[in-house]
């Protein structure tokens, strides 16, 4: 992982290479322009998860393929005040805009959606849960999501198996040490498959 402070702005943002070849998830904690230039320098599969949400730059967009971001996230993103302004139309020209291979939009107990150009929006459900806690979900699902990418499944089995880390993640207290273990996360996940 690489922190970097910007020295004009004091803004912090993380980069974490994967340890999988090709993937690069980017995360900003502020606002996000201090990652533009660094990820011209990146290969492979860039993930950018904008949260917390704040200030982030259409350059960076155009650099990346796959975007993570909640619902208030993603609203902030299309300019609208919130999630409920956001229509398809709108996310599949946000998309096709800035060359996004992909938008996955969580949205909490309803699971979330995948966006990508030129195909019908597609949303994959949770399994209905208690929450206890969802501090952290966006983080276990984001994890699991990019384990899996990494791993060279399919976008549908990461984003299940993304689902299910989540799923479990809400059911528990606390954050970090809430999130399921992996064996957890797949005796779960092959459940749900029947």
């Amino acid at each position: 992982m690489a922190f970097i402070p910007s020295a004009s702005t004091g803004a912090k943002c993380y980069i974490f290479v994967a340890p999988y070849p090709g993937i690069t998830l980017a995360r900003c904690f502020s606002p996000t322009n201090i990652i533009n230039n660094f990820s011209r320098g990146l290969i492979g599969t860039i993930v950018f998860n904008p949260s917390p949400i704040g200030g982030v730059s259409t350059e960076l967009l155009y650099h990346v393929q796959l975007v993570v971001p909640n619902e208030n996230e993603a609203a902030v993103l299309l300019g609208c005040k919130s999630y409920s302004e956001v229509t398809e139309n709108a996310l599949q020209k946000f998309v096709q805009a800035f060359d996004i291979g992909c938008m996955v939009i969580t949205l909490g107990g309803k699971g979330c959606i995948c966006v990508e150009p030129d195909r019908p929006i597609r949303r994959f459900p949770t399994i209905p849960r208690e929450a206890v806690d969802t501090t952290g979900a966006g983080d276990t699902f984001l994890g699991a999501l990019v384990t899996r990418l990494a791993e060279n499944v399919s976008l549908e089995q990461a984003i299940s198996f993304a689902n299910t880390a989540s799923g479990i993640e809400v059911m528990r207290k606390g954050a970090q040490n809430a999130m399921p273990t992996r064996k957890e996360v797949e005796d779960e996940y092959k459940k749900s498959l029947g």
